[in-house]
């Protein structure tokens, strides 16, 4: 059960204080209260070994790319969030919600836990489990998982890898988006 704060994001619940400190854009992409779509570009790697190849098509990873337009819709819910990111045309849809303190997101029959962290102007995701059809993965099966956002030049940028251990890359994504910082409440 989440243990959502009447009238607070999901990410301002989970960093906590430390969010107040965060660049007017990582709060604007964090506490809309509708829907809101942002543009950019990334770069797109993925693992190419069968497991990796497996993984990825189940969970509909993007394609590897050197540059590819990236579009991401956040649609807040009672409950958590709903993200739909679109990679060149080929969708991407996950669900985050809080749960005992920890960010879960729900990839098709997957679900992976982060603890998020505010530290020097980042917002760190921390990998803290994983679940396929509610059975959990090994500790420390996403070794070297996790992602990063900041804010840059005045742009926002974003760093996302997934790996397993024993069987290495899955995806690894990085780019940015523009929003608006004015968007912050």
């Amino acid at each position: 059960m989440s243990s959502r704060v009447e009238g607070a994001s999901l990410f301002r619940q989970l960093i906590g204080p430390g969010f107040e400190a965060l660049d007017a854009r990582l709060r604007a992409i964090h506490s809309a209260t509708t829907s809101r779509a942002y543009a950019g570009s990334c770069s797109v790697e993925r693992g190419s070994g069968l497991f990796s190849k497996v993984c990825g098509a189940l969970a509909r990873l993007p394609p590897p790319s050197e540059r590819i337009p990236l579009r991401v819709i956040i649609s807040p819910e009672a409950r958590g969030e709903t993200w739909r990111r679109s990679f060149g045309g080929v969708p991407m849809r996950s669900r985050l919600h809080a749960r005992d303190g920890v960010l879960e997101e729900r990839f098709g029959p997957s679900v992976v836990c982060f603890r998020l962290e505010a530290r020097d102007g980042v917002i760190h995701w921390h990998p803290a489990g994983m679940r396929t059809l509610g059975v959990p993965w090994p500790d420390g099966f996403l070794h070297g998982s996790g992602a990063r956002e900041w804010v840059e030049d005045g742009r926002y940028r974003f760093e996302v890898a997934v790996q397993l251990r024993g069987a290495g890359l899955l995806v690894r994504y990085a780019g940015t988006l523009d929003v608006d910082p004015h968007d912050a409440p």
